[in-house]
């Protein structure tokens, strides 16, 4: 079981990567919900931030892996805050 769960861990972590450099790259993100209200680059940003985090949970204490997730969801919080909802 324990393998299980550390093959969705470096999954999820590759998800979030190929993601926010995606995102990073292009300038678009990949998830058509958050599509429209998110500046891209600030968004790609978070989630490589949390790709990494995920990636390095098993590898590191908590507490490094909880500066790094909170970091990922500030930029994220940026990435909505920069250009507002738009309509």
């Amino acid at each position: 079981m324990s393998q299980f769960f550390f093959l969705l861990t470096v999954l999820l972590a590759l998800l979030l990567v190929a993601g926010g450099a995606f995102a990073l790259v292009t300038g678009r993100v990949s998830a058509f919900w958050v599509r429209r209200p998110v500046h891209p680059q600030w968004w790609g940003a978070g989630l490589l931030v949390m790709g990494f985090a995920v990636g390095m949970v098993r590898l590191t204490n908590l507490t490094v892996f909880m500066v790094l997730f909170l970091c990922a969801l500030i930029l994220q919080g940026f990435a909505f805050g920069i250009d507002g909802v738009r309509k």
